[in-house]
């Protein structure tokens, strides 16, 4: 009986986890270029409890053991990353840019490093009278290829960019640019190992041994980028399948209560037996 509740407790407090997951996904579904993540379980160490073999019930040649296995429940392995692409939404605001493939990122500076994001709504921050930085809707500058920020004459006219993450700014005369900057746009070329920041930010693991999975684009390898003007990509949340996932999540943590509850009414049976 103890041991029915610790495998219903043990897996209640998995379930705990991946509904607070689902939850945090539901509540950034409308942010600009979320990454849904999803929960995958592992099944804790179980014992192993053998019977005598005898040879004369024709137990020779069995291939499973004899006896049961009993394990103690499941618990939350490690949490994953959806990096499919979100719906894109067209703007037409200048300083609005979406990356339409998976695995690229803008590299932005933070107080604690560089950062990876793909949410591509830009803004422009005075500088001194001369000139803007180009940054992210917190305020956190947005770098080139180079890790240098991007700044930009305030006496510009127009602002484009590129599918190759160009971004020229132009005078009066819209023929020719003022300035042209790369955007610093790094590729995961292992996903799974990027690290989630909170503030829809990534950034790449800092323990020694381990490698570094942003590789930053330069040369030719930025004709593969494909970036859109006007564009911001949404969140990749489906709502529908994290309420469904949110109602499969809460059945089993009832069913785990329940028998929680069945197994200290036996205990409590057992007790008052004479």
């Amino acid at each position: 009986m103890n041991r029915s509740m610790i495998n219903a407790a043990n897996t209640m407090n998995g379930l705990q986890q991946q509904l607070d997951l689902i939850s945090h996904n539901v509540s950034n579904s409308s942010t600009i270029g979320y990454k849904r993540q999803e929960a995958n379980f592992n099944s804790l160490l179980y014992q192993q409890f053998a019977t005598p073999v005898d040879d004369t019930r024709g137990n020779e040649g069995r291939k499973t053991p004899s006896g049961i296995r009993e394990g103690v429940g499941a618990t939350l392995g490690h949490t994953s990353t959806d990096n499919e692409l979100g719906s894109l939404t067209t703007t037409k605001r200048d300083l609005d840019v979406a990356l339409y493939k998976k695995g690229y990122f803008f590299s932005i500076a933070t107080k604690d490093g560089i950062k990876y994001t793909r949410d591509g709504a830009f803004n422009l921050s005075q500088v001194d009278e001369n000139s803007v930085m180009l940054v992210t809707g917190d305020g956190n500058p947005v770098l080139d290829e180079n890790g240098e920020t991007i700044i930009i004459p305030s006496n510009y006219q127009k602002i484009s960019f590129t599918s190759q993450g160009e971004l020229a700014v132009y005078g009066e005369d819209e023929t020719v640019p003022l300035n042209v900057y790369d955007l610093g746009i790094a590729y995961a070329q292992k996903p799974a190992l990027l690290m989630r920041d909170g503030d829809n930010f990534f950034s790449a693991p800092t323990e020694q041994g381990i490698e570094n999975p942003m590789l930053n684009i330069s040369g030719q390898e930025r004709s593969q980028i494909g970036l859109e003007q006007g564009v911001l990509e949404q969140s990749n949340v489906n709502i529908g399948d994290e309420l469904a996932n949110m109602l499969n999540a809460q059945r089993a943590y009832q069913f785990n209560a329940k028998s929680i509850t069945l197994s200290d009414q036996m205990l409590g049976l057992i007790n008052t037996m004479r």
